[in-house]
Order: structure tokens, then sequence, then C-alpha cells
């Protein structure tokens, strides 16, 4: 099974993990979390050890960009699930890049990055978004095109106009929408504040809300 989830700012937000949904099959130590953190979570001590309890094995995905080069910057670099990773503990990573990583007998391309950095004056942050690009422009230059699902901060701008959603039209954005035109796939995954439109059809809002993938 894989979870996904975020995103997570604080340790309150990791409550309805800890009280897992009784309607929803039991995790085991087999199961994957796949969560979308921002930084804050780790200014707080008791982050690492709420994720330590839980049964699954967790997969943090960024979700302020920050999360790598501030927060994480300490832990040693590592591969996980096929891709570059920051390894906090044995049952715990954090993905650094746009890629297709597999993961749980599935293939997911995951895109931790949100919209364009205007301020080009915090340099951590533009060399994040830099170093995201990069690797999206490879995923683009792929010839294997199918995966099983997509998990995104943000959708395609094609989606979002369809919606009562309101996207910018950037960079990052045109990034996300050629990967929507180029990539086969079951189902689409993003985290924002977003309204939740049925006519999405196969792209689906996971924001504060715990999901399954198939």
């Amino acid at each position: 099974m894989i979870i996904v989830f975020g995103p997570v700012s604080n340790i309150f937000d990791l409550m309805p993990l800890v009280y897992f949904p009784d309607d929803l099959p039991k995790p085991t130590s087999k199961d994957h979390l796949l969560m979308f953190v921002k930084s804050s979570l780790f200014d707080d001590s008791r982050a690492v050890p709420i994720l330590e309890s839980f049964p699954f094995r967790t997969v943090i995905i960024e979700a302020d960009n920050k999360l790598v080069s501030c927060n994480l910057s300490e832990y040693p670099d590592s591969r996980a699930y096929g891709c570059k990773a920051k390894k906090i503990s044995e049952r715990i990573c954090c993905l650094t890049n746009c890629g297709i990583y597999k993961i749980g007998g599935k293939r997911i391309l995951i895109l931790p990055f949100g919209q364009a950095v205007n301020n080009a004056a915090d340099k951590g942050l533009y060399r994040r978004h830099y170093a995201m690009r990069v690797s999206c422009r490879k995923l683009l230059e792929k010839e294997d095109k199918k995966v099983d699902a997509v998990i995104s901060q943000i959708i395609p701008f094609s989606v979002a106009k369809k919606t009562r959603m309101k996207g910018r039209y950037d960079y990052n954005t045109l990034m996300v929408e050629r990967i929507n035109e180029t990539y086969d796939f079951q189902r689409w995954y993003f985290t924002g504040f977003y309204h939740d439109d049925p006519i999405m059809k196969k792209y689906e809002n996971v924001s504060r809300m715990i999901h399954i993938i198939e």
C-alpha cells in the first residue's frame, strides 16, 4: 500500500496518521507513506521520533523548496527508490530531485517544486528551483514515459484553468504542463489549497486527506 498525504507544517498536522482511520486498510511495515512536508516541521525535535513510530516507511517530499537545503542539510546524501535522497534514518528519507521513483512495486513520477521564485536574492531557494528544472528537463528526454502515478505540488496550468482554481503561468508550471502532455499516467495527485472540482477526472487533490494509491 502506498499512502499519500500532506502538506505537513507541524506535528499536529501528523495526527491523521497517528490516529489512522479505521475505514482504511491497517498499515504495515511493507507500506510506504509519501508525504509533502514543509521545512517548519523539522524545527520541532519531536518530529523525527513521531515519524519513527509509524509502522510504514516514510518518504518525504519537499513542500516549500527549503527543506533539503536548510533543515536537512546535515543529513547524509543517499539513494532511495532509484534516485537521490537525504537519509534521515533507516525508515525515513527525503527525496531531493524530480524523478521516477520505484516505490511499492509502482513507477511514480514525483515533482517536488512549487511555482517559480521571483526573488533572485534568495540564492538557496533559487538554486533549488534551478536543480529541479534541470532534473525535470531530463524527465522530458526519457524514452519510457509511462508511469503509474504523478505526484506534485502544483498541477498543470491547462487543468487548473478549467476549474475554479487559480494558477500562475510561469516556467515551473510550464514544465509541469509538458509532463502532463508527454507522460502516460493513471492518476495525478497534487497538494495545495485548491477547490476540488469534479471536472478534474484523474487529477486528485490530497491536501489534508489520506489517499491510497491503488
